[in-house]
């Protein structure tokens, strides 16, 4: 481990400027070793017991009812082709492949869900004045004068059809939380914080608030075959964990080919003065262990939704490796 080195706070945009200088960058830009990193994700598939797929295709998303309804359902949202058709596919494949042992309804509920919020990331700055009165709007019983956030308001209602009060009232916080740090992140404010050695907290708490993940671990027991919260409550939060970590892990490689420094791994590698190469490492193995934890969590409580986890997380990791936005087909994995 690299001793702490109480820096002078930096601003996130002065981090992302000297991404070169700093001994907490050495594995990005001209340093950047795709080998090295190919190590840590051939070890970590491995130890996680799950190969990536070498026949399936994205393409084979859009044959399924989920993405043909809802890309038939929002197409009066369409401004831009390439963009729409994407954001469809990413919210279908992520239903389909991660819910597979859901009824076609809910994974129609849930690839909705991933489209609002896909869709309203990419059209925050556009909208932000709506975006900002979303949770007034929401609490007050008011439909959003946003015809975007309006329909994002009813697929939130529409959660109580099909999980527990508790589950949905789990999903509906997941996705103000998303709100709210969607705003932080477009927040000039924000962009120019500083970022102090001693924030260790910080890190986690931006990527828990931006990544609505507690969401996607409740949709994973709906009422009608988990009426019971309790069974798995108590891996809810190393669920979300999981679900935002592993989405880090598996970025990461995109997002050093063009030197981008602005995300959960940077902001992790400072607070903790190590390198970004120990804390990939690191973030590889929060994620085996949290997911043993799930495991032996769910084998006392509910064995019954070991199988739903794993489809679960099996589909997102796939997710990644066949989306061509995260260039992991770079390593060929499957074949070795």
């Amino acid at each position: 481990m690299v001793a702490l080195v109480q820096n002078e706070p930096i601003s996130l945009h002065d981090f992302h400027k000297n991404v070169h200088r700093t001994p907490y960058d050495a594995f990005v830009g001209e340093t950047y070793s795709p080998h090295l990193f190919k190590d840590i994700i051939y070890d970590f598939i491995q130890k996680f017991g799950h190969l990536p797929p070498t026949s399936f295709e994205l393409s084979d998303i859009k044959k399924t009812s989920t993405y043909r309804t809802m890309f038939d359902e929002f197409l009066s949202f369409n401004h831009d082709d390439r963009f729409y058709e994407d954001s469809c596919i990413t919210a279908a494949v992520i239903a389909e492949q991660g819910y597979p042992q859901l009824s076609s309804d809910k994974k129609l509920q849930i690839a909705k869900y991933t489209w609002h919020a896909v869709t309203i990331e990419d059209s925050a700055n556009k909208i932000l004045p709506h975006v900002k009165a979303f949770q007034e709007d929401f609490f007050r019983r008011r439909i959003s004068e946003n015809a975007l956030l309006a329909s994002f308001q009813q697929n939130l209602l529409n959660m109580y059809n099909w999980w527990d009060p508790i589950a949905a009232n789990l999903i509906t916080i997941s996705a103000l939380d998303f709100i709210t740090g969607l705003l932080m992140e477009e927040d000039p404010a924000y962009q120019g914080m500083q970022l102090s050695d001693a924030a260790l907290a910080w890190p986690d708490f931006l990527r828990r608030q931006t990544g609505s993940a507690v969401a996607y671990a409740c949709m994973l027991f709906p009422k009608d075959s988990c009426s019971d919260t309790s069974t798995y409550i108590q891996v809810v939060e190393d669920m979300a964990y999981i679900v935002n970590i592993l989405n880090d892990l598996l970025s990461y490689h995109k997002e050093a080919l063009i030197g981008d420094c602005n995300n959960y791994v940077h902001f992790r590698a400072r607070v903790n003065g190590k390198t970004v190469l120990e804390t990939l490492k690191d973030v590889a193995e929060d994620i085996l262990a949290a997911n043993e934890r799930i495991i032996r969590v769910l084998q006392s409580t509910s064995p019954e939704s070991i199988v739903a986890w794993r489809n679960f997380v099996y589909g997102y990791s796939d997710f990644h490796f066949c989306s061509p936005r995260y260039r992991l087909k770079d390593f060929n994995l499957a074949s070795e």
